[in-house]
């Protein structure tokens, strides 16, 4: 993943007086999904993205959201990768997803 996100999550926990792999069990969206509320969700994730690992970040979220029950709707859109615009077929599914849960 990006070389410079290493840095950043160092200088973000700084100060704290845990030591960094408890900041990051304790801090991991990971650790915060039985937390979340029960409400819709939608990730969507370039499956091209070498900026973020999909399999490193959103395919295990999912997973674990799914695991305690949440409603979890994962796309992984084929040929996309980071800072990529949607295709109109995701925007669509964006768009639904988001009237649904307004219902």
């Amino acid at each position: 993943e990006r070389p410079d996100v290493a840095r950043t999550v160092y200088a973000a926990f700084q100060g704290y007086k845990e030591d960094i792999e408890t900041l990051f069990r304790e801090h991991s969206p990971l650790a915060q999904v039985e937390k979340m509320p029960r409400i819709p969700y939608q990730i969507i994730h370039g499956a091209d993205d070498v900026a973020v690992s999909n399999k490193a970040h959103s395919v295990p979220m999912a997973a674990e959201m799914r695991r305690l029950g949440h409603d979890i709707e994962y796309i992984a859109v084929p040929g996309m990768g980071h800072h990529e615009p949607l295709t109109f077929e995701v925007w669509r599914a964006y768009i639904d997803f988001v009237k649904n849960a307004l219902r």
